[in-house]
């Protein structure tokens, strides 16, 4: 790709509707300790204020450069999943529900998932799918205007962060060290 070349860009997002009935029963099939969705402490986890509408919104209207939304949930549709079709469609955009049957085909075994790495991980597999796209979830939202190089630069993601050596045990090898001086320093009582 040539450095002023703009790639073709979609957007993916991952989303459950928790206050589906079907689902709530489904996710309870498969837990040891069942959630009790009329318990607001412990539903909070999972509950949904109909984010995904401004999250694709968002998408629309502040990232014009993405070709297709990619909607990845488990045969569930937002509200007003058509009006966002629609809206998307004005501004030349396509917005797709993509099924987890999809993402999952040639594994469907291990389907229901309700664990969102193990979706993550099978993106790749989404039909039509740009080589660059951006994952989002359903509670993150684009608060202004952005562009390509917000993500990619010469055709690579854009990486943000700090940068640092990964210790494994870094914390217990300070502390090793720390008490290791202390005895080190000292007097042995058969120095007397």
């Amino acid at each position: 790709m040539k450095d002023n070349e703009v790639p073709a860009i979609d957007a993916v997002i991952t989303w459950v509707d928790s206050g589906d009935k079907n689902w709530q029963l489904k996710i309870n099939k498969y837990l040891d300790k069942k959630i009790d969705w009329s318990d607001k402490k412990a539903s909070i986890r999972y509950n949904s204020i109909n984010e995904i509408e401004i999250a694709i919104s968002s998408i629309i209207k502040y990232a014009p450069f993405i070709r297709n939304i990619f909607l990845v949930t488990d045969n569930q549709q937002p509200e007003n999943f058509e009006l966002l079709q629609k809206k998307a469609h004005i501004h030349n955009m396509n917005l797709e529900l993509i099924d987890h049957k999809v993402i999952f085909r040639n594994h469907q075994n291990y389907l229901p998932t309700f664990n969102s790495c193990s979706i993550i991980t099978m993106l790749y597999k989404l039909p039509n799918l740009a080589e660059h796209f951006i994952v989002f979830n359903d509670d993150t939202f684009l608060m202004r205007e952005t562009n390509v190089n917000d993500f990619f630069k010469n055709g690579l993601p854009v990486i943000r962060g700090r940068w640092d050596t990964f210790y494994e045990d870094k914390f217990f090898r300070k502390v090793y060290i720390q008490i290791k001086s202390i005895f080190k320093n000292r007097p042995s009582k058969n120095r007397l």
